[in-house]
């Protein structure tokens, strides 16, 4: 969601986290400074450790009135073996330096300095001792905080078929008191591993992020952009070519738009790209649309805190007040919330594909009924190249076969189900009063089915 700022990467993540609860107003000695800063670090601590499912463990190893030395031991939480084991070695450990500043406004409250050493013998350790990741994090007296991380590049070869090339990394996040404002931008300088007979490779990419939030929701409004100047990524697995995965993209751009009205939250997310290449199959110009409508607003963040229980804490979501969910289901249902894809666009060098499609819900939202198709209503247009479905074999396939791909488009226009001429392939579907239809001829819901693998044919 737009309001999870703090789901930019770990690193960052960290950075947010360790210093969020401690920029508060605090008058009196360093002492006193310091005693807060170190309750807002064992707080933020302890909430990341929960929201990354982990159990963590934290030590001072030397207090004082101007700082504190820390470190945090982390083990995965153990859902059916138990308690943890802190006898055990922890997944990773972070040391941080906490450094207090002064009680006066305009001055910095706190500096954290973290860092993040490979877990492995001092023999074979490719940095010799200095840390993989550190982050510093400065955290003003009114709230601000500026963030900078830093990854150290390395090489490290155990022999010819293994080795292990990291580039650097750069980013930094800015943020205003309640991380209502952000500004995030990472440069990641490559990434290269070889493992007997796998080699994975991650190009140079530049992040910019951008986040305003407002609203008084849990999930609040407001708008964020993503922009990436460039990416590259490159999997080959030399026994099995046919696996072979080879994407790279050029400026692309991704935005997020939520606001509030009248108690209902509507979300609108575009992408665009000027070039993305898969397989060495250009597209190029594409663009989406993605809209969330007339969400009601309780709704929308009881929900999402379902979602997030589920995922998060791994929370048994099934035991829920059903008095409650019909109330949310019955005033989710009021909205009318729809879902909807609008212009849609991609070219490749052979043509070029559109799709616009929505989704309408106009049930009564009753958790004691079952979900009818005459609670929806919606349509879909796709048109896509013909050529797209009539690539090439490869060297496995039978020469002169026809692609899978183009076999099954085939048995989908002799269904009715989607028309084909010379350059393309369209889909036109509409559901109204229960009633799909393609290009105006009603489907059978049966042949339907049967069709996606559901039933004999």
């Amino acid at each position: 969601m737009i309001a999870k700022v703090k789901k930019t990467g770990v690193a960052i993540v960290l950075a947010a986290t360790l210093s969020s609860g401690v920029a508060v107003a605090v008058a009196g000695t360093n002492n006193a400074v310091g005693n807060q800063v170190e309750a807002g670090f064992r707080k933020d601590i302890s909430e990341l450790a929960k929201a990354l499912n982990f159990v963590v463990q934290v030590s001072y190893l030397k207090q004082g009135t101007s700082g504190a030395t820390a470190q945090t031991k982390w083990w995965p939480k153990r859902k059916y073996y138990g308690d943890t084991d802190f006898e055990s070695e922890p997944a990773f450990s972070l040391n941080h330096q906490l450094s207090y500043g002064s009680s006066q406004p305009g001055d910095r409250l706190a500096r954290i300095h973290t860092e993040f050493k490979i877990p492995t013998q001092t023999a074979d350790d490719p940095l010799k001792g200095k840390p993989l990741l550190t982050i510093d994090s400065n955290i003003g007296w009114l709230g601000g905080q500026y963030h900078r991380l830093l990854g150290q590049k390395f090489d490290y070869k155990k022999s010819n078929r293994e080795s292990i090339s990291f580039a650097g990394i750069d980013g930094t996040l800015r943020t205003d008191r309640g991380l209502r404002h952000a500004k995030l931008k990472i440069a990641f300088s490559g990434l290269s591993v070889k493992a007997d007979d796998v080699r994975f490779e991650v190009g140079p990419i530049t992040v910019n992020s951008t986040t305003v939030l407002a609203g008084k929701h849990k999930y609040r409004t407001g708008y964020s952009e993503t922009t990436l100047d460039n990416f590259s990524f490159h999997l080959e697995n030399k026994y099995d070519p046919d696996k072979t995965i080879d994407a790279r993209g050029e400026k692309i751009k991704l935005t997020n738009r939520v606001n509030d009205k009248n108690g209902a939250i509507n979300q609108l997310l575009t992408f665009g790209a000027d070039k993305i290449v898969v397989q060495e199959n250009p597209v190029t110009n594409a663009k989406i649309t993605f809209t969330l409508e007339n969400l009601d607003a309780d709704a929308y963040d009881y929900f999402n805190d379902l979602f997030e229980n589920r995922v998060k804490y791994d929370e048994d979501t099934t035991n829920y007040d059903k008095d409650t969910l019909k109330k949310v289901l019955a005033a989710f249902a009021a909205k009318k919330p729809a879902v909807k894809i609008k212009d849609a666009s991609a070219r490749w060098n052979y043509g070029e594909g559109k799709l616009n499609f929505s989704l309408n819900y106009i049930g009564k939202g009753d958790p004691e009924e079952r979900v009818k198709p005459t609670d929806f209503i919606g349509a879909l247009n796709l048109s896509l190249p013909r050529q797209l479905f009539e690539q090439k074999p490869t060297a496995k396939q039978a020469k002169g076969s026809k692609p899978k791909l183009y076999k099954e488009i085939t048995e989908l226009s002799e269904g009715g189900f989607v028309s084909i001429n010379d350059k393309d392939v369209t889909w036109i579907w509409e559901l109204k009063n229960g009633i799909l239809k393609s290009n105006g001829k009603k489907i059978a819901p049966n042949s339907f089915m049967q069709l996606l693998g559901f039933g004999e044919h």
